[in-house]
């Protein structure tokens, strides 16, 4: 009987990856991961330094069959170029012979090797202009981290389908790390389907998808704000198990003298649809964030970009939190127009841009006691309802923060230092104005 290697359409695609995920130390060890169409019993995967030169076979015998296949390669050298060939048999099907992947190990941990990444949340099952746009804008970033809500409903087969048909081979050269959302892992069963597609450095799996990896000079901390899909608290505010987890790796990240960058899904401050939300979660997390001096925060939920800068008057320098949900779903329009909804939004925007310092505080639910005007005031530097993908460009102790529309064009550019390393409040280098 012959076997069809093929797909109709998007919704049917199931030659997912491969794809490149980090470890807690990405610059000597790499996973890849990558799921067929079909059943099998015995996968492997070889990898060198030369695509014609695979000398390292790595062989894994499924017990049971499996259609999804994960690789750990270990003791490989930092900022070094590693070709591969996997085992999946509809990648030979469709060409003369197997083809050659490859992926980049992250500089020495610890190191001030400049590197570039990018950040964006709530893509939806729309990530096919961002992969377009860093590509021809941002060539030389490393990765990108999605901070959530990477597809319409976890619980749907036919979104991971057309998500990773989107993707196709891009993530085997360039990783994409996911981070928890509310429409990837509300429930057991759709958290259960996110990490077994994504095989991050978990350090248990039962209390939570969270995890950590350090690039270069920077911790990156991964919070899963669904708490294992709700089964270890209600999403929005991590777990205590994940708190004190939380505690421990910004401990040894500080003790490392390392940039400390939390990415999770839930907004800390917005002032969209979560603003009534605010004082909740400034409760939960800035005394624990300013102890450690905190760099930044990246999140989403709520559809637009903003930027915070939180204890700024402190001789640390303050955090910066953002908001990235522009990623590619719906933006949250409903600040600019509030006849849109059967009732009144927290907040009103004049346009599509917002400055606190130009726009002040515009009528809203003002009145609702969990709104918090006053983090507004101290602490709003810019929002906009566009459309982008944020970049980071690391080097040492300085970040340039740049936010890229989907037509290329700046909306925001800025220069922060370290926290302790020179870190003080002022204006954005750049904004969109209108």
């Amino acid at each position: 009987m012959k076997l069809d290697y093929g797909w109709s359409d998007a919704s049917t695609f199931r030659c997912w990856g491969p794809y490149s995920e980090f470890t807690i130390d990405p610059s000597t060890s790499m996973r890849v991961t990558w799921q067929s169409k079909f059943f099998s019993k015995n996968a492997w995967l070889m990898h060198g330094l030369s695509p014609d030169s695979l000398e390292t076979k790595l062989v894994h015998d499924a017990d049971p069959p499996a259609t999804t296949h994960s690789f750990l390669l270990e003791d490989l050298e930092p900022r070094t170029t590693y070709y591969y060939q996997i085992s999946r048999p509809e990648d030979l099907k469709k060409r003369d012979q197997q083809p050659v992947y490859s992926f980049i190990t992250a500089p020495e941990a610890g190191s001030q090797h400049p590197f570039t990444a990018c950040i964006a949340s709530d893509i939806h099952n729309n990530i096919s202009w961002l992969l377009n746009r860093i590509h021809h804008d941002i060539p030389d970033s490393r990765f990108l981290i999605s901070c959530g809500d990477c597809i319409t409903h976890g619980g749907q087969e036919t979104a991971w389908n057309d998500y990773f048909h989107q993707v196709h081979h891009a993530p085997s050269r360039f990783p994409i790390l996911h981070v928890t959302g509310n429409h990837d892992t509300d429930h057991p069963e759709t958290y259960a389907h996110f990490i077994q597609t994504f095989r991050n450095p978990y350090p248990d799996s039962s209390i939570g998808g969270f995890y950590q990896f350090t690039y270069a000079n920077c911790r990156f901390i991964m919070l899963d704000s669904t708490n294992a899909g709700q089964t270890r608290a209600g999403q929005g505010v991590i777990s205590d198990e994940q708190m004190e987890w939380l505690e421990k790796a910004l401990a040894d990240a500080a003790e490392r003298h390392l940039w400390k960058i939390i990415c999770l899904h839930h907004p800390i401050y917005s002032s969209m649809d979560s603003a009534n939300l605010m004082n909740w979660y400034d409760i939960a997390y800035r005394a624990l964030f300013d102890e450690y001096k905190v760099d930044m925060v990246f999140y989403g939920h709520d559809h637009a970009w903003e930027i915070y800068w939180r204890s700024r008057e402190a001789p640390w320098g303050g955090t910066n939190y953002i908001l990235c949900g522009n990623g590619g779903g719906g933006l949250s329009t409903s600040v600019r127009d509030p006849r849109r909804l059967k009732g009144t939004p927290n907040y009103i925007w004049k346009g599509r841009t917002h400055l606190h310092e130009r726009d002040g505080i515009l009528s809203g639910k003002l009145e609702n006691d969990n709104v918090s005007n006053d983090i507004i005031k101290s602490s709003h530097v810019f929002g906009i309802l566009e459309h982008g993908v944020t970049c980071l460009v690391f080097s040492g102790d300085t970040c340039d923060i740049r936010l890229l529309g989907k037509d290329g064009q700046e909306l925001f550019m800025d220069v922060i230092k370290r926290t302790g390393q020179g870190k003080t409040f002022h204006p954005p280098a750049k904004v969109q104005s209108i």
